[in-house]
């Protein structure tokens, strides 16, 4: 036996995990005390743990009750950490701290509950703080500031919350902030509730060529821009696209040049505003942006995703140009290992007019969304 889930307050059930099954490597507990003997019986596990999934439980030393600090739990295997509903009344810094000696570990998933985005603010400052550490060395008489990071292995990045699907969970300099700490180009980055915008690109750019799964609230050009430059990429679940933006036909060339102008006259109204307002900083900022936000290839670039299996992404059809709408399933064609596609009421009308034996047949699963 590899791994062993634990639900509820089972003192024995653990004791005799500890004494008869030492191989035990996973473990998965959901809302266990782990204080006084339970606790004792956790720590000694803790050594030969590559994965740990903790759901409304958290580790306290009775002994030392008003000291959270994780060192006297080492977790030198760990690989996989999954924690759910973290205690309100620990810092996340001390709770981040009980895994900073996991050298090993590669994913990391966060799941806030009932909390504010202020909370997530702290968390992810709190995981940058980890993910790229400065510390002061003593060296004879002389003081040298040593970098480094937690968890070098790291490539898989999950944070979530339960709150409000509709507020965003973090800004955009948090966001480039949490890309930019990571050790490694990420295989895997989910980030629920954060709105992906200018700022946030350049920090993707590195992780592009080794993104295997990725979730992202964003919509339009990045995501056209994610499939041409992802070849990795297994999964996607962002926002919308559109045939304007994949196709390359006289209208959807003038749609592509109309969102574009549509993003400049956006900005240049918030440079506008934020000099009225005599923030000088943040008008240098959001010049800056124009940098960031390249104009649209034209033609669109293939996709190079050949791998795909998950698209969940809201594809929306042109209207009155029905060469773009082929030029999209021709497009989904190419994905030959595609099991998911989200597509809207008005493209399923138009497949009984395309030859579908060269478009997707082996779909496992095909989401008719409903079109607002």
């Amino acid at each position: 036996m590899h791994d062993f889930t634990l639900l509820g307050n089972y003192l024995e059930v653990m004791e005799t995990i500890i004494q008869s099954c030492p191989r035990v490597t996973q473990l998965v507990l959901n809302k266990v005390r782990l204080d006084g003997a339970m606790f004792n019986k956790f720590s000694k596990m803790a050594a030969r743990l590559t994965t740990l999934s903790l759901t409304y439980c958290w580790p306290v030393r009775e002994s030392d009750a008003t000291t959270h600090d994780g060192s006297w739990i080492p977790f030198p295997e760990l690989r996989e950490l999954k924690v759910v509903g973290p205690p309100k009344n620990i810092p996340f810094r001390e709770q981040l701290g009980l895994f900073e000696k996991s050298s090993k570990l590669e994913a990391l998933a966060w799941e806030l509950v009932d909390k504010g985005p202020e909370w997530t603010v702290q968390f992810v400052r709190a995981l940058c703080d980890k993910l790229q550490y400065r510390d002061k060395v003593e060296v004879g008489a002389d003081t040298r500031i040593s970098t480094g990071c937690c968890w070098p292995r790291l490539d898989s990045l999950k944070i979530t919350d339960r709150v409000d699907l509709n507020r965003s969970m973090f800004s955009q300099d948090l966001l480039k902030e949490l890309l930019e700490s990571c050790p490694n180009s990420l295989r895997r980055f989910v980030s629920k509730n954060s709105r992906f915008g200018r700022e946030g690109w350049p920090a993707l750019q590195r992780h592009l060529p080794t993104l295997e799964v990725l979730h992202l609230a964003t919509s339009g050009w990045t995501i056209q821009e994610i499939m041409a430059s992802c070849p990795k990429l297994q999964e996607i679940k962002s926002g919308t696209i559109f045939a304007g933006d994949v196709a390359d036909t006289v209208q959807a060339e003038a749609w592509r040049r109309y969102a574009a102008d549509g993003r400049t006259r956006e900005l240049n109204y918030e440079i506008n505003t934020a000099k009225c307002m005599g923030k000088k900083d943040l008008v240098d900022k959001l010049k800056a942006y124009k940098v960031y936000w390249p104009e649209p290839s034209s033609p669109p670039r293939p996709w190079v995703c050949r791998g795909l299996r998950s698209f969940r992404v809201t594809m929306e059809r042109m209207k009155d140009d029905d060469e773009a709408n082929r030029q999209v399933f021709g497009r989904f064609a190419q994905l030959r290992k595609l099991e998911v596609i989200n597509i809207r009421p008005g493209w399923a009308g138009q497949l009984g007019g395309f030859d579908t034996r060269k478009y997707p047949s082996y779909l496992g699963y095909v989401k008719i969304q409903r079109s607002f």
